[in-house]
């Protein structure tokens, strides 16, 4: 859903770092922000692009841009159903809350799951493992 076109030029701004594996705090800095005021910010983007997370924006970012594609590891075959359905619910934006109930698990049995597929990745947090697996497309030559 692009809803950009209801975002200020600072909202914009923000929207664009909120892509990156910047931490609050970095994002808060270079605007001269306090870490509470830039997520003030976050939440009235997320709330005017009817996202629910930072994750679930980003998530939605590469999957309309087209010079993005999701590159699957791997090591993907390796895992069980469980572990694998995890692995698309994440890279697809799924708050732990909604890929428990999907997989019909509990909550800290999903973030266990998760926790092992960060390790999998060699990431820290769910922002770097969505970070990790899309890319932007290589731009193609007709050899002109």
């Amino acid at each position: 859903m692009n809803n950009l076109k209801f975002l200020s030029r600072k909202e914009l701004k923000v929207y664009n770092l909120m892509l990156t594996t910047l931490t609050y705090d970095q994002m808060a800095e270079k605007f001269n922000l306090s870490a509470g005021g830039l997520r003030f910010h976050v939440n009235i983007i997320l709330s005017k692009m009817q996202f629910c997370s930072r994750i679930s924006l980003i998530c939605d970012h590469f999957e309309e841009n087209k010079d993005f594609e999701f590159i699957e590891p791997d090591w993907l075959s390796e895992l069980s159903p469980k572990e694998s359905d995890n692995f698309y619910l994440l890279a697809a934006g799924y708050t732990v809350n909604d890929s428990a109930e999907i997989l019909n698990l509990s909550v800290s049995g999903v973030g266990y799951l998760r926790r092992k597929l960060f390790i999998k990745a060699g990431v820290k947090n769910a922002l770097n493992f969505i970070l990790k697996f899309y890319v932007k497309k290589a731009v193609q030559s007709n050899g002109d």
